[in-house]
């Protein structure tokens, strides 16, 4: 096993699809054969509530690990399916008072890069469910991933937002010599019956060409559903379409490995 490849899942508008794509890329990546982690850096806890987890009963989470305060290992915790498992750090609304304690702290941006360092060998995917704000929390996410993954509902709206954040990933590949890149684009809430999925779909593979992947996350009621029975969508509903869309995505990630 190399190095883990670190995909900070992001878009700074809320209900794209962010953390339901985190939770079941990792999970259909599991069940694939790999090694995936996932870590939850949104103090909302979306990501740890979708594990089957109450945020507050979480700790440690990945806000102490941030602080210094306790270990990757120790703040590790494991999600089993039936035939397998797949890993995740938990967070909460404790995270939020990273902000402030690390305002002042050299190096700031850095402490969650830091943090999974040693982790790198251990795992094929390391997946950051990032917090949604390019705020401290968001910039720790960007510098700690080598690739970006957003996920764009098909609406206008869900598109507000990007340009920012391309500038920020530009601005910490120059400030500190990084090397982050979209790799993946993922269209979430898809329906063919609508124009306007449709035209969003030709001005993002305009702007994106090959970093769109082909796999449309068709809109589906069980990928709401799923998170309140804490379970992904392949224990939830393995023959819903939000299933089948996330298996094919899977299958398209694992491809780009062969042309790293």
């Amino acid at each position: 096993m190399g190095a883990a490849r670190v995909i900070a899942v992001l878009n700074q508008k809320g209900g794209t699809g962010k953390t339901t794509t985190a939770v079941n890329l990792g999970a259909g990546l599991s069940r694939q054969g790999k090694k995936v982690l996932l870590i939850d850096m949104d103090p909302l806890g979306g990501l740890t509530s979708s594990m089957g987890l109450d945020p507050w009963q979480a700790k440690p989470t990945i806000y102490e690990v941030i602080m210094g305060r306790a270990g990757l290992a120790e703040a590790t915790l494991k999600h089993e399916y039936k035939g397998g498992s797949y890993d995740f750090i938990p967070a909460n609304l404790n995270l939020e008072g990273a902000e402030l304690e690390l305002a002042n702290v050299q190096g700031r941006e850095l402490q969650l890069r830091k943090s999974i360092s040693k982790a790198k060998g251990k795992y094929d995917y390391i997946i950051l469910d990032a917090a949604p704000r390019l705020s401290i929390l968001g910039m720790n996410g960007l510098y700690a991933a080598s690739e970006i993954f957003l996920p764009v509902d098909s609406q206008f709206l869900g598109m507000n937002g990007l340009l920012l954040l391309l500038d920020s990933v530009k601005m910490a590949n120059e400030e500190l010599g990084h090397d982050l890149k979209v790799t993946g684009v993922i269209l979430t809430k898809f329906s063919e019956r609508l124009g306007l999925s449709k035209e969003i779909e030709a001005i993002i593979e305009e702007r994106f060409k090959r970093a769109l992947f082909r796999t449309r996350i068709r809109n589906n009621v069980s990928l709401a559903e799923a998170p309140s029975w804490g379970q992904d969508i392949f224990e939830y509903r393995p023959t819903s379409n939000g299933a089948k869309d996330y298996m094919a995505l899977t299958h398209e990630v694992i491809a780009q490995e062969g042309r790293a």
